[in-house]
């Protein structure tokens, strides 16, 4: 049940985020800090549970990789960009757990 509802409050996020960015940067910018959070999630002291219902259920729904897709298709150009980004907001999330 906490992952229904974890999984949930991480679309309804990506979907504020996204009316308030327009796409594709709102879909970069919802990529770029699920891979931020997620990086500090990994590197912190989370329990399996909790990295689950946070990882899988919250990011897992708030990041979107079939709309990046998508709108890559049309203008591939941002694809490297987000691909650093997420790294190096991953690095970041890591280094601040």
């Amino acid at each position: 049940m906490i992952f229904a509802i974890a999984a949930g409050l991480g679309a309804v996020s990506r979907f504020v985020l996204r009316s308030v960015v327009d796409s594709p940067t709102g879909t970069m910018l919802a990529n770029v800090i699920g891979a931020t959070m997620l990086g500090w999630l990994v590197a912190g002291p989370w329990s399996d549970h909790e990295m689950w219902v946070a990882g899988t259920g919250f990011l897992g729904s708030f990041t979107t990789f079939s709309t990046w897709m998508w709108e890559s298709k049309e203008n591939p150009a941002p694809i490297f960009v987000t691909l650093v980004a997420g790294l190096i907001g991953a690095w970041i999330g890591s280094l601040a757990a």
